[in-house]
């Protein structure tokens, strides 16, 4: 086998491959989505694309709305109503913290955040 068939016959297995994932429930979930830059890609005219753009108005909104040190005074306010044993777990998940950086069982991590999930929220 010289350079050239080797080289068709990686294409051909990549893609029996890809049709395999295309026919698994996943793959076909995602082959059914159309990425924005695949869409702007086949747009015609490039003028045109702005259409799909808000001007950045949507970025404002969410800036506008999100204060650093009025999310720091709730977090705050959120973690003093729980117990110092739970405010240390919690602490540790809002730094990143995840079950096997904590040495727990994901089981047991996901069932003390949701306790205190419920705890703040009521």
């Amino acid at each position: 086998m010289n350079m050239e068939e080797a080289r068709l016959y990686c294409l051909k297995l990549e893609r029996d491959r890809e049709r395999s994932w295309r026919e698994s429930r996943q793959g076909a979930f995602e082959a059914s989505m159309l990425s924005l830059d695949e869409h702007v890609a086949k747009f015609d005219d490039p003028g045109k694309i702005a259409t799909f753009s808000d001007g950045g108005a949507g970025r404002e909104r969410i800036l506008a709305r999100y204060d650093e040190h009025d999310r720091a005074r709730q977090i705050a306010e959120s973690l003093s109503r729980l117990t110092p044993k739970e405010r240390c777990f919690a602490s540790a998940v809002l730094r990143g913290a995840t079950w096997r950086k904590l040495g727990m069982g994901k089981r047991g991590f996901n069932k003390r955040l949701a306790k205190i999930y419920q705890k703040l929220i009521c």
